[in-house]
Protein backbone atom coordinates (compact mmCIF):
# COMPACT_ATOMS: atom_id res chain seq x y z
CA UNK A 1 0.00 0.00 0.00
CA UNK A 2 2.97 2.53 0.86
CA UNK A 3 4.11 2.19 -2.77
CA UNK A 4 0.64 3.11 -4.16
CA UNK A 5 0.62 6.24 -1.76
CA UNK A 6 4.08 7.13 -2.32
CA UNK A 7 2.58 7.15 -6.52
CA UNK A 8 -0.16 9.28 -5.51
CA UNK A 9 2.62 11.97 -3.71
CA UNK A 10 4.66 12.16 -6.52
CA UNK A 11 2.08 12.17 -9.36
CA UNK A 12 0.10 15.28 -7.96
CA UNK A 13 3.26 16.68 -5.78
CA UNK A 14 1.81 16.54 -2.51
CA UNK A 15 2.69 19.17 -0.17
CA UNK A 16 0.51 17.92 2.63
CA UNK A 17 -0.78 13.84 3.37
CA UNK A 18 -3.30 12.90 5.70
CA UNK A 19 -3.90 8.62 6.06
CA UNK A 20 -7.19 7.72 7.73
CA UNK A 21 -6.71 4.89 9.38
CA UNK A 22 -3.48 3.88 8.98
CA UNK A 23 -2.48 0.23 8.76
CA UNK A 24 1.45 0.22 8.85
CA UNK A 25 4.23 1.32 10.22
CA UNK A 26 4.12 5.07 9.88
CA UNK A 27 7.81 4.87 9.03
CA UNK A 28 7.58 2.74 6.57
CA UNK A 29 6.04 5.03 4.63
CA UNK A 30 8.07 7.98 5.82
CA UNK A 31 11.14 5.66 3.88
CA UNK A 32 9.00 5.24 0.75
CA UNK A 33 7.75 8.93 0.77
CA UNK A 34 11.77 10.23 1.15
CA UNK A 35 13.57 7.26 -1.28
CA UNK A 36 14.08 10.37 -4.23
CA UNK A 37 14.24 13.43 -1.93
CA UNK A 38 14.29 13.99 1.95
CA UNK A 39 11.41 16.46 2.20
CA UNK A 40 8.88 14.56 3.97
CA UNK A 41 8.40 14.36 8.24
CA UNK A 42 5.77 12.60 10.08
CA UNK A 43 4.14 15.13 11.78
CA UNK A 44 3.71 12.16 14.47
CA UNK A 45 0.78 12.63 16.98
CA UNK A 46 -1.42 9.87 19.11
CA UNK A 47 -4.50 9.76 16.87
CA UNK A 48 -4.66 6.56 16.04
CA UNK A 49 -6.82 6.99 13.67
CA UNK A 50 -4.95 9.75 11.73
CA UNK A 51 -1.61 10.25 10.12
CA UNK A 52 0.00 13.11 9.40
CA UNK A 53 3.03 13.91 6.77
CA UNK A 54 4.22 17.03 5.34
CA UNK A 55 6.86 18.66 3.89
CA UNK A 56 6.76 21.51 6.73
CA UNK A 57 7.86 20.86 10.50
CA UNK A 58 6.86 22.72 13.80
CA UNK A 59 6.86 25.80 14.11
CA UNK A 60 5.66 26.65 10.51
CA UNK A 61 3.12 23.06 10.80
CA UNK A 62 1.98 22.88 14.80
CA UNK A 63 -0.22 20.32 16.46
CA UNK A 64 -3.17 22.05 18.16
CA UNK A 65 -4.34 19.14 19.24
CA UNK A 66 -5.79 15.53 19.21
CA UNK A 67 -9.03 13.48 20.17
CA UNK A 68 -9.86 9.84 19.45
CA UNK A 69 -10.55 10.75 15.85
CA UNK A 70 -9.47 13.75 14.83
CA UNK A 71 -6.26 16.16 14.90
CA UNK A 72 -6.23 19.56 14.55
CA UNK A 73 -2.95 21.28 13.36
CA UNK A 74 -1.73 24.83 12.36
CA UNK A 75 -0.17 26.17 9.56
CA UNK A 76 1.45 29.56 10.28
CA UNK A 77 3.50 31.92 8.17
CA UNK A 78 4.26 35.42 8.01
CA UNK A 79 1.80 35.86 4.99
CA UNK A 80 -0.98 33.54 6.17
CA UNK A 81 -2.09 31.08 8.80
CA UNK A 82 -5.07 28.63 8.94
CA UNK A 83 -5.85 24.83 10.88
CA UNK A 84 -5.86 21.78 8.91
CA UNK A 85 -8.39 19.61 10.64
CA UNK A 86 -8.05 15.44 9.78
CA UNK A 87 -10.48 13.09 10.96
CA UNK A 88 -12.17 9.54 10.19
CA UNK A 89 -15.49 9.89 11.65
CA UNK A 90 -17.30 6.77 13.01
CA UNK A 91 -18.78 4.45 10.52
CA UNK A 92 -22.21 5.50 8.80
CA UNK A 93 -23.04 2.06 7.92
CA UNK A 94 -22.95 0.81 11.63
CA UNK A 95 -24.46 3.97 13.49
CA UNK A 96 -28.19 4.37 13.01
CA UNK A 97 -29.59 8.33 12.33
CA UNK A 98 -29.64 9.46 16.27
CA UNK A 99 -26.24 8.43 17.28
CA UNK A 100 -24.55 9.43 14.04
CA UNK A 101 -26.08 13.38 14.99
CA UNK A 102 -24.62 12.42 18.66
CA UNK A 103 -21.14 11.38 17.36
CA UNK A 104 -21.31 14.35 14.54
CA UNK A 105 -22.16 16.94 16.98
CA UNK A 106 -19.13 15.87 19.14
CA UNK A 107 -16.83 16.02 16.25
CA UNK A 108 -18.46 19.55 16.01
CA UNK A 109 -17.41 20.63 19.74
CA UNK A 110 -14.20 19.56 18.50
CA UNK A 111 -13.64 21.58 15.82
CA UNK A 112 -14.80 24.34 17.77
CA UNK A 113 -12.26 23.32 21.21
CA UNK A 114 -9.61 23.46 18.19
CA UNK A 115 -10.93 27.34 17.11
CA UNK A 116 -10.88 28.76 20.38
CA UNK A 117 -7.41 27.24 21.33
CA UNK A 118 -5.64 29.04 18.50
CA UNK A 119 -8.20 31.96 18.06
CA UNK A 120 -8.91 32.03 14.45
CA UNK A 121 -11.63 30.85 12.32
CA UNK A 122 -9.72 29.84 8.71
CA UNK A 123 -10.63 26.17 9.57
CA UNK A 124 -10.29 23.47 6.80
CA UNK A 125 -11.81 19.89 7.90
CA UNK A 126 -10.69 16.85 5.56
CA UNK A 127 -10.89 13.21 5.72
CA UNK A 128 -12.95 10.00 6.07
CA UNK A 129 -16.69 11.71 7.01
CA UNK A 130 -18.87 8.53 6.50
CA UNK A 131 -21.29 10.59 5.78
CA UNK A 132 -22.18 12.01 2.09
CA UNK A 133 -22.91 15.31 1.39
CA UNK A 134 -26.51 15.27 1.10
CA UNK A 135 -26.67 13.20 4.75
CA UNK A 136 -28.70 15.18 6.92
CA UNK A 137 -25.73 15.51 9.86
CA UNK A 138 -23.40 16.72 7.31
CA UNK A 139 -25.85 19.96 5.66
CA UNK A 140 -28.46 20.35 8.48
CA UNK A 141 -27.55 23.51 10.49
CA UNK A 142 -27.88 21.04 14.00
CA UNK A 143 -25.01 18.77 11.77
CA UNK A 144 -22.05 19.88 10.44
CA UNK A 145 -23.66 22.85 8.92
CA UNK A 146 -22.02 22.67 5.31
CA UNK A 147 -23.90 24.07 2.37
CA UNK A 148 -22.52 23.65 -1.14
CA UNK A 149 -22.31 26.80 -2.45
CA UNK A 150 -19.25 29.26 -1.19
CA UNK A 151 -21.35 32.52 -2.37
CA UNK A 152 -24.23 31.60 0.37
CA UNK A 153 -21.52 30.45 2.75
CA UNK A 154 -19.38 33.69 2.51
CA UNK A 155 -22.96 35.83 3.05
CA UNK A 156 -24.12 33.69 5.88
CA UNK A 157 -21.24 32.64 7.76
CA UNK A 158 -23.94 31.41 10.49
CA UNK A 159 -27.16 29.29 10.60
CA UNK A 160 -29.20 29.21 13.32
CA UNK A 161 -26.56 30.51 15.55
CA UNK A 162 -23.85 27.58 14.01
CA UNK A 163 -21.14 28.28 12.38
CA UNK A 164 -21.50 27.30 8.37
CA UNK A 165 -18.76 25.48 6.28
CA UNK A 166 -18.79 25.43 2.37
CA UNK A 167 -18.42 21.81 1.08
CA UNK A 168 -17.42 21.67 -2.17
CA UNK A 169 -17.40 18.16 -2.13
CA UNK A 170 -21.13 18.22 -3.81
CA UNK A 171 -19.00 18.73 -6.46
CA UNK A 172 -17.88 15.37 -6.87
CA UNK A 173 -21.75 13.66 -7.19
CA UNK A 174 -22.76 12.29 -10.54
CA UNK A 175 -20.96 11.42 -13.94
CA UNK A 176 -18.75 14.96 -14.66
CA UNK A 177 -15.67 13.72 -12.41
CA UNK A 178 -12.78 11.09 -12.63
CA UNK A 179 -14.77 8.92 -10.35
CA UNK A 180 -18.69 8.60 -9.14
CA UNK A 181 -17.40 8.91 -5.32
CA UNK A 182 -14.82 7.67 -2.87
CA UNK A 183 -16.62 4.46 -1.89
CA UNK A 184 -18.53 1.66 -3.48
CA UNK A 185 -21.08 -0.66 -1.24
CA UNK A 186 -23.07 -3.17 -3.24
CA UNK A 187 -26.41 -2.89 -1.77
CA UNK A 188 -30.57 -2.63 -2.97
CA UNK A 189 -31.36 -0.03 -0.13
CA UNK A 190 -28.13 2.11 -0.24
CA UNK A 191 -26.48 3.86 -2.98
CA UNK A 192 -23.84 2.10 -4.78
CA UNK A 193 -21.35 5.22 -4.44
CA UNK A 194 -20.58 7.45 -2.00
CA UNK A 195 -18.70 10.39 -1.46
CA UNK A 196 -17.38 9.84 1.75
CA UNK A 197 -13.84 11.29 1.30
CA UNK A 198 -14.38 15.05 1.93
CA UNK A 199 -13.34 19.07 2.67
CA UNK A 200 -14.95 21.28 4.24
CA UNK A 201 -14.02 24.46 4.71
CA UNK A 202 -15.01 27.44 7.46
CA UNK A 203 -16.05 31.27 5.08
CA UNK A 204 -13.24 33.50 5.92
CA UNK A 205 -10.64 30.25 4.77
CA UNK A 206 -12.61 29.71 1.42
CA UNK A 207 -10.50 32.23 -0.11
CA UNK A 208 -7.30 30.14 0.58
CA UNK A 209 -8.96 27.13 -1.80
CA UNK A 210 -8.78 26.47 -5.03
CA UNK A 211 -12.09 25.40 -6.28
CA UNK A 212 -11.25 23.38 -9.29
CA UNK A 213 -8.22 21.56 -7.90
CA UNK A 214 -10.92 19.34 -5.59
CA UNK A 215 -10.51 15.61 -7.30
CA UNK A 216 -11.03 11.99 -6.70
CA UNK A 217 -7.72 9.97 -7.39
CA UNK A 218 -8.82 7.03 -9.53
CA UNK A 219 -5.21 5.80 -10.60
CA UNK A 220 -1.56 6.70 -10.44
CA UNK A 221 1.23 6.67 -13.35
CA UNK A 222 1.77 2.99 -12.83
CA UNK A 223 -1.65 1.45 -11.92
CA UNK A 224 -5.45 2.04 -11.88
CA UNK A 225 -7.56 1.80 -8.57
CA UNK A 226 -10.21 0.97 -10.65
CA UNK A 227 -11.04 -2.60 -11.28
CA UNK A 228 -11.84 -3.41 -15.07
CA UNK A 229 -15.90 -3.89 -13.49
CA UNK A 230 -15.75 -0.17 -12.58
CA UNK A 231 -15.47 -0.57 -8.55
CA UNK A 232 -12.90 -0.26 -6.40
CA UNK A 233 -9.56 -2.22 -6.08
CA UNK A 234 -9.68 -2.81 -2.32
CA UNK A 235 -6.21 -4.55 -2.52
CA UNK A 236 -4.96 -1.12 -2.32
CA UNK A 237 -7.62 0.41 -0.17
CA UNK A 238 -11.85 0.81 -0.16
CA UNK A 239 -11.72 4.16 -0.19
CA UNK A 240 -10.10 6.82 -3.20
CA UNK A 241 -8.19 9.20 -2.17
CA UNK A 242 -8.84 12.73 -2.44
CA UNK A 243 -6.59 15.68 -3.67
CA UNK A 244 -6.79 19.65 -3.38
CA UNK A 245 -4.88 22.80 -3.77
CA UNK A 246 -4.77 25.83 -1.19
CA UNK A 247 -3.36 29.36 -2.13
CA UNK A 248 -0.80 30.17 0.19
Amino acid sequence: MSSVICEIVEDNNIDILIISEPEEDPMNLLLGLNKKTTRFNYNADACKYINIYSIFNNPQFTRVKEFKRTTGWLFKTPLTEFVLIGTHYYDKYHNDAKEQFTKINRLIKEIEEIERLVNTDKIILSGDLNLNPYDEPAYMSNGLNALSCSMVVQRNKTREGRRTFYNPSWNLLGDNTDSPGTYHLSSITKPHWSVLDQVLIRPNAIELFEKRSLRIINKTSKRSLIRKSGIIDDSYSDHLPITFKLQL
